[in-house]
């Protein structure tokens, strides 16, 4: 328990006059600490699986593989957290491999995250009529008429926006919309 979650601290406090209670409350207190840290995880795997979906639907980036290692991974968190319970705490022989097995679930969940930075940081290449776009595009802020204007050759509005979606599923750019005031 101690690998999973060496940043957590179990309060209890034992009394010699009443030893049952004081393991009770210790064993409370690893049962409240696992589900905590379970749902934790089962949040992690949901974001990561999301994010793959969002690469698939959005970016049209082939994750399939990827998405089905993120079910798998978010699916053994969630069973694992059906499984954890005082019972299963108390006993010892039970619990101990109980944690091995998350240990590995955890192992996995931190593959489906490098995953997900590597997929996300994935590029194709701009085409010939996109490089002018990626030219005149920084990282600042700038309206759509900035960035119009400052191309060569003036471009269509419509030509414009193809360009920048092609951009945004190739993994070039990032898009903001907001109301005018």
């Amino acid at each position: 328990m101690g690998r999973l979650m060496p940043q957590r601290m179990i309060q209890a406090t034992f009394d010699p006059t009443d030893p049952e209670q004081s393991y009770q409350v210790l064993y409370t207190g690893v049962l409240r600490k696992m589900l905590d840290w379970i749902q934790e995880q089962v949040g992690h795997a949901k974001r990561f699986h999301d994010e793959f979906e969002y690469l698939a639907q959005e970016r049209g980036m082939r994750v399939g593989s990827e998405l089905n290692f993120a079910e798998r991974v978010l699916h053994d968190l969630e069973q694992s957290a059906a499984q954890l319970n005082q019972e299963l705490v108390v006993e010892f022989s039970r619990f101990q491999p109980y944690c091995g097995e998350l240990e590995q679930v955890q192992e996995r969940l931190r593959s489906v995250q490098q995953k997900v930075v590597s997929k996300r940081a994935e590029k194709e290449p701009p085409t010939d009529e996109e490089k002018p776009l990626l030219e005149v595009l920084t990282t600042q802020r700038r309206s759509l008429e900035e960035v119009r204007r400052q191309l060569p050759g003036g471009v269509a509005l419509e030509d414009l926006f193809e360009h920048l979606k092609s951009l945004y599923r190739k993994g070039h750019v990032e898009m903001e919309v907001r109301k005018r005031e």
